[in-house]
Parts: structure tokens; sequence; C-alpha cells
């Protein structure tokens, strides 16, 4: 009981250490100090984010590949190493390129650990989907004056995809800093979801996540698209993430 409640003060400390890391550093940078932590919960959480999020700076993967190749050397391999593994073997792979796979290939032929060899086995064969993956967004227009983040999730938000409009909203809704163009592109997403008047629900989860995201602008420009989601949102729970939205912006 006690190993359990000291895993958790542990997980508790380092998820603080991850609000406080992306609260002061670009998301690339970001993922950067949370994989160079001593912490090896917090590093599990960086490659978690980078392999569930969308074209991650290239910049990253490097330092992945060097630290699972350290992980990877460790002969003790306690759970929480071999988990790092494995998620870290995943994050390498989101990156879609094939220069990380002679990496994977090598800890598939030669690691003395079953499971570990599966992990990288498995993400090995996940290269070419995340290539493809990435390679459709790309084709997205971006905008030269922004940075490569801004870009991500100016993308993200011109996808017309609800998984990426939703993690560029969460991602948007948390941010000290954020672009007018960034915030516009998210209005538009909302505004083009409600005329579509679906009520699939990762839909409305991204909708309700673009509420939060505009809420968070600070800008009234906002409140008129904000007021058409509570006036006519499919439901309940959408209609208070607008009203949420709106308080935000001082307009309830």
């Amino acid at each position: 009981m006690m190993l359990n409640f000291k895993k958790i003060v542990i997980l508790t400390i380092a998820l603080l250490q991850l609000c406080v890391t992306f609260a002061v550093a670009d998301e690339g940078d970001g993922f950067v100090r949370m994989l160079q932590s001593s912490n090896v919960f917090l590093r599990i959480e960086a490659a978690k984010l980078i392999e569930g999020h969308f074209l991650v700076d290239p910049a990253v993967f490097p330092v992945v590949r060097e630290r699972l190749r350290q992980s990877v050397q460790d002969e003790t391999h306690s759970k929480e190493q071999r988990d790092e593994i494995g998620w870290l073997c995943k994050a390498l792979a989101s990156s879609g390129d094939a220069a990380y796979a002679a990496t994977l290939q090598d800890i598939a032929a030669t690691s003395k650990v079953k499971k570990i060899r599966l992990y990288a086995e498995q993400s090995l064969a996940t290269i070419p989907d995340f290539a493809a993956r990435n390679a459709r967004l790309l084709k997205i227009p971006g905008d030269p004056t922004l940075s490569f983040e801004d870009n991500r999730l100016l993308r993200m938000l011109h996808s017309g995809d609800s998984a990426l409009l939703r993690n560029a909203a969460k991602r948007i809704s948390r941010r000290v800093e954020t672009p007018a163009v960034l915030y516009q592109a998210a209005a538009d997403a909302l505004e083009a979801n409600l005329n579509k008047r679906g009520r699939e629900l990762l839909q409305l989860d991204s909708m309700g996540w673009l509420c939060k995201a505009l809420g968070a602008s600070g800008e009234t420009a906002y409140v008129a698209v904000l007021q058409r989601v509570f006036d006519n949102a499919p439901t309940k729970k959408l209609r208070q993430h607008a009203r949420n939205a709106l308080r935000s912006l001082g307009e309830v």
C-alpha cells in the first residue's frame, strides 16, 4: 500500500512539473525537457504525448532516440523502465521517419527482454502509417510567419478532422500566448461544425474544446460565434461549454 501511495505522490509531482514545463516553453522545448528529466514518470508522459500528437517538431526525435538507447542499455529494466521503453518506441515511430527504423530494428534484434523486442517490432511496423498521416497534414497550407508548432496547430484546425480539431483546441486553450490567426481558425472550425448540425460524440467534444479555446482568447470578437453555439447547440453539454466560454469573455 505504501508503494502505491509513493507512486501516486511521484506521479502527482511529475504532472505538476509537466504543467510548469509547458507553461514556460514551446511544445518542442517542453518535450525535450521532459525527456531529459530524472523522473521516469515524466519521461513516460512525454513519450505518450509525443506519440499522440501530430507533426511534432522534428528536433524532438533525436532526443527520443537517445533517451530510448539509454533506457535499453540499463540492465535492470524495472517495470517503469520497460513501460518507458515501450512508449519511447511508439514515440520514435510516430515521427514517420524511416531514418529511425534502424534504431528500432536493432532493439528488436538484440534486446534480451522479449517484451522489449515486441515493443520495438510493433512500433517499427507503424512507421509507414505515421508517415502517411503526417504527409496528409503537411499538404494543408501553413503560414510562413508562424513557428513550426503554430503551423502544426493551424493545419490541424483546417483539417476538418474532429480528432485533430479537439487536440489542437486543447493545446490552444492551455497556452499562455497564441497568435490571433489560430483563434480565428478555431472560430471558423467551430462555425463550420455548428453548420453541420452533427451529433457524433467526437465532433461535439471537439466543438466543446473549440469553445474553451475561444474563451481563453480574451477577445470579444468571438462572442458572436459562441452565442450562436449557445443558441443552437444540439446538446446541453455543448451549450454549457459555450456559456462558460462567454463567461470567460465577460458576456454572461
